[in-house]
């Protein structure tokens, strides 16, 4: 996985892509406790983990040092600039919001 789109792509492939049926849903333990039966991972706990991925996208981007820092140190200078991506948060939104309508669609119990 190359970028944060090939993330959102994997659960919500575009409509020209030819392996577009390669997605097999999600797996999902039935657990019985005492006289219980529950599902595992929660629906909660696993749409979570999937949407968390995105913040996690940005934050390892926004941790890369600029380039310039490490050619052309300079004394007393700032030596941990990073890069600031420019990653529109609409655009992180409406990804967020494809995978989890893939959740709601596939995600029966």
């Amino acid at each position: 996985m190359d970028s944060i789109l090939d993330y959102q792509q994997l659960y919500c492939p575009p409509p020209d892509i030819v392996r577009k049926n390669d997605f097999q849903g999600f797996i999902v333990r039935l657990v019985l406790e005492g006289v219980d039966m529950k599902f595992e991972p929660s629906r909660a706990d696993f749409e979570t983990v999937l949407l968390n991925v995105f913040d996690v996208f940005v934050k390892a981007v926004s941790m890369v040092p600029r380039v310039e820092t490490k050619l052309y140190p300079v004394e007393g200078a700032r030596s941990k600039a990073t890069l600031r991506p420019v990653i529109a948060d609409n655009h992180i939104v409406a990804m967020k919001e494809s995978v989890k309508e893939v959740v709601d669609r596939e995600f029966i119990p």
